[in-house]
């Protein structure tokens, strides 16, 4: 397969942006395919695309496209094996001279019968040919009208159970080719039957639309969302690193169906029961085994009262049931210094320097091995153990940047501490910060407090008073995360935010022209209110390049710099692309 040039990748993120769903493809023999939107993708395997050919579309992509080992990905190998060949022969050919064909195409089962439709419009462009495509029910041929989607849930606009085991399947055939682990997550409403019997179900079936779109507004373009019970939501989650990134995306889940439900005037409060799913490594399973798995956890959850979530690990055919730790443990482990401090490098994509370091709490549990902080912080959240851990980070990480600045020429290298909400409204954080800059002899001017998002912020005045106080020391504030749960432009207005670091939700791995129209924005904001943009979750160069387009100075992720052990030395990044210069930035508002 050629490789993309600059034409067909501009194209590309066009195609991204669209409702339907679109396919890039060569426009002579053998019609290799080089790119397919996620919407397309979606369509296509609920039609019965095998998984296989888009992992092998991903594979070919990794790798650069320039490939000769194995034949490109045609486009017969990503449309239905049961679409009527002499149409689809007929369409292709037509549009070979720059017109647009649109047309409507059978899509037949292994015995012959039409078990559904498909329209298409076909146009070539610069040596490609563009399919757009929509899956069509029979009403809808033989009407013209289009109709919602028989996958589609009539209620909340969501997937079903057929739309989740096709992402399912999706899931488990990378995890087997590529390697990339998957979570998946079943979410019930507890408090709905009570709902519906105190104000009658129209209102309930308002609430269970408003938990359908507070949930696909929680999940990335490359995740799906589906109702499969009454009460019952589905969110399957590729790429899921470890357990802890599973209790980190639970948690956004928890915090936006805890928001209040307006519905018609009246204030509903609901909580949700859930059981988690991390699948690690190959399985020799089903789509139906992973649902029937997170089911048995959902139910454990709901069996020890409403808001609960019961986290299960599958690996290696083994269920284990993965717990939070409790206060005591916690308690335990400052006492006898098994916290460790973690540094993970920002990088700047115009010089290729690293600028700067966000300080990281890990905990080396002598019997589960070395745990990340969603591990272990849920916990201590609810109690003044917070405020302890809170203080051993502030003060180790100022310890060890006075250490840096007598030994390396840091210039403005900055260092990022992050504040959980407890520690804004319930401890003195300015004043043990102060107390650490103090004690070690550090630049205040060096640091920034990073606000982890959450509802307890949307109660602002004692964070708003700490987050002041820290610029009368001299210590910058930044709003991590932004973008996704809680976190919202009323932050840039009402908090004095230097810094933003925006969510990796928000740019995906392949950024298409909408998330880099959105990045651009964010970054026209910061210009303003001369705050420092960050692009976190930066894994592939794509993005690198998309920040540089957008003007983002800093970026931090696996590409440019892992977390590791903090050292004598500072972290250095590394950043797999020449510099440039940097775009001339607005100056800021008055």
């Amino acid at each position: 397969m050629s490789t993309i040039d600059d034409h067909s990748r501009l194209l590309r993120e066009t195609l991204a942006t669209g409702l339907d769903g679109a396919v890039l493809c060569a426009a002579d023999e053998p019609f290799g395919v080089s790119y397919v939107s996620d919407a397309a993708r979606s369509t296509l395997l609920l039609l019965g695309v095998s998984p296989s050919a888009f992992v092998r579309l991903d594979e070919q992509a990794a790798g650069g496209g320039g490939s000769t080992d194995e034949p490109p990905v045609a486009i017969s190998d990503v449309l239905p094996a049961g679409l009527d060949a002499d149409e689809l022969a007929i369409a292709r050919e037509a549009a070979q001279d720059g017109s647009r064909v649109v047309d409507t195409i059978d899509v037949r089962g292994p015995e012959g019968t039409i078990r559904g439709h498909m329209a298409i419009a076909v146009r070539r462009i610069k040596g490609h040919l563009v399919w757009s495509i929509r899956a069509m029910d029979l009403s809808e041929r033989q009407t013209g009208r289009p109709r919602p989607e028989p996958t589609l849930d009539p209620l909340t606009g969501l997937t079903t159970r057929p739309g989740i085991r096709r992402a399912l399947e999706f899931c488990l055939e990378r995890l087997d080719v590529l390697g990339e682990a998957f979570a998946l997550e079943l979410v019930d409403v507890d408090n709905l039957t009570g709902i519906n019997d105190r104000f009658g179900h129209d209102v309930g079936d308002s609430v269970l639309r408003e938990v359908g779109e507070r949930l696909r507004a929680l999940v990335r373009g490359s995740d799906a969302v589906g109702r499969v019970g009454d009460d019952e939501f589905v969110l399957v989650w590729p790429g899921v690193r470890s357990l802890g990134d599973v209790r980190l995306l639970h948690n956004r889940v928890s915090e936006s169906i805890a928001a209040e439900f307006d519905v018609g005037g009246r204030v509903v409060n609901v909580t949700v029961s859930a059981g988690a799913l991390f699948v690690g490594v190959p399985q020799d399973c089903d789509p139906d085994d992973l649902l029937r798995g997170v089911d048995s956890s959902m139910r454990r959850a709901r069996a020890d009262g409403p808001g609960r979530m019961v986290l299960t690990e599958q690996r290696d055919h083994v269920d284990r049931t993965g717990t939070f730790v409790t206060v005591g443990e916690l308690r335990e482990a400052l006492r006898e210094n098994e916290l460790v401090l973690y540094t993970q490098p920002m990088v700047d994509v115009f010089t290729g320097r690293t600028a700067g370091a966000e300080m990281l709490v890990r905990w080396q549990h002598p019997e589960r091995g070395l745990l990340g902080p969603a591990d272990f912080l849920v916990a201590a959240e609810a109690t003044d153990v917070m405020d302890e851990i809170g203080a051993w980070v502030i003060d180790k990480s100022v310890a060890l940047t006075a250490a840096w600045e007598r030994t390396s020429p840091l210039g403005d290298f900055r260092i990022g501490i992050n504040a959980w909400p407890r520690q804004l409204t319930h401890s003195d954080l300015v004043g043990q910060l102060a107390a650490a800059l103090d004690r070690h002899g550090s630049r205040p001017e060096r640091f920034v407090v990073e606000v982890i998002e959450s509802q307890e912020l949307q109660s602002r005045t004692k964070v708003a008073e700490q987050l002041r106080r820290l610029l009368e020391l001299g210590v910058g504030v930044g709003i991590d995360d932004f973008g996704s749960g809680f976190a919202n432009m009323s932050y840039l207005r009402d908090l004095p935010i230097d810094m933003i670091k925006v969510d990796r939700a928000l740019v995906g791995r392949y950024p298409t022209r909408r998330e880099e129209a959105i990045l651009e924005a964010i970054q026209s904001i910061g210009s303003a209110i001369d705050a420092e943009v960050v692009l976190e979750g930066v894994e592939q160069i794509a993005q690198l390049e998309t920040a540089r387009r957008c003007g983002v100075r800093l970026v931090q992720g696996y590409l440019v710099g892992r977390p590791a052990p903090a050292s004598r030395r500072p972290p250095e990044g590394r950043f797999p692309l020449p510099p440039m210069t940097a775009p001339a930035q607005r100056p800021p508002v008055e």
